[in-house]
């Protein structure tokens, strides 16, 4: 994961945009430091990134990551293993996808992020896979 997350703080008056620094810790514990206060998300609460959303949720926090990007994509086996790697399909349509430069966290954020709802995530992966259909079969890069 980066060490840093792109958050939105929505307060009653106006909206903030904030890169959060987060950190590991050696208890695996997952760190992240909002206006000087250590949010702390440890392994016995459950899945790290669930619970640190949660958490920041608490304080009026919401984190664009790309797990809820409308270009952020997963595997079936991913998927079923409760995993958070998936690849970032933006500017994609038309081409493979080249594994080693387009495989991302859903922790992760980039410049390229736009709010999605599964439903925008489910419309994109469909005319990614669409397009890429006279590609014939897959061709490593």
């Amino acid at each position: 994961m980066r060490n840093r997350v792109r958050a939105l703080r929505h307060d009653t008056t106006d909206v903030e945009h904030q890169l959060l620094p987060v950190s590991w810790d050696d208890d695996d514990n997952l760190h992240c430091l909002v206006n000087g206060e250590d949010i702390i998300a440890r392994p016995e609460e459950g899945d790290h990134l669930l619970v640190l959303l949660a958490k920041l949720a608490a304080r009026n926090i919401r984190v664009h990551g790309c797990f809820d990007c409308r270009y952020f994509a997963m595997s079936g086996m991913s998927i079923d293993a409760a995993g958070t790697i998936g690849y970032c399909i933006e500017g994609k349509l038309g081409q493979w996808l080249d594994i080693k430069n387009d495989t991302t966290s859903g922790q992760s954020s980039c410049d390229a992020y736009s709010f999605g709802t599964d439903a925008d995530r489910v419309m994109e992966r469909d005319r990614f896979h669409a397009s890429r259909r006279h590609l014939g079969p897959y061709q490593p890069t």
